[in-house]
């Protein structure tokens, strides 16, 4: 059984998953990067656990901001807001010439993770976002997964036009 797994697996506080194929599509693409910056092939069961290794460490960042929310009905509103405030945060840290990773992965140990910080059980963990100076001569820290097409990802209702030639 691979270090990173308690003997009862994984404890997490929200459901995993990807949802609808493209989700899943988009997740296998990504890994492809991931690994390929390193050079670590499907077959590489050593390197790619050293891959899930550097993730749940952080990739070695020296700071990690553990992004919880408390329990309620009708999370979704508050996951919004808790994304928003995540993505302001790394719009922030690279303003001031700093770089962040958000990481799901730990929320798989949400539970972990919150006894090792002493969280309140009524508070799920979402993500964390390890930050810092990146290691910028690390070919994972170089590597861009790509951006699915505006198109894919908004629409606008009532135009006539593609969403590209309205914006």
């Amino acid at each position: 059984m691979p270090w990173f797994f308690s003997e009862r697996g994984y404890d997490e506080d929200l459901p995993s998953g990807y949802g609808s194929e493209r989700y899943v599509k988009r997740s296998q693409e990504l890994a492809k990067i991931t690994y390929g910056a390193r050079k670590i092939t499907r077959e590489d069961h050593e390197g790619r656990t050293e891959i899930v290794r550097d993730n749940l460490c952080f990739y070695g960042a020296p700071h990690v901001a553990f992004l919880f929310m408390p329990e309620m009905e009708g999370t979704e509103r508050e996951a919004a807001d808790l994304g928003m405030y995540a993505q302001n945060f790394l719009l922030s840290l690279a303003a001031h010439s700093y770089h962040g990773i958000p990481q799901a992965a730990v929320s798989l140990f949400a539970g972990t993770t919150r006894k090792a910080l002493g969280v309140e059980p009524g508070y799920k963990l979402l993500f964390g976002i390890a930050f810092g100076c990146g290691n910028e001569e690390d070919a994972l820290f170089n590597a861009r997964p790509g951006r699915v097409e505006l198109a894919e990802s908004i629409v606008l209702h009532g135009y006539p036009r593609r969403p590209l030639d309205v914006l």
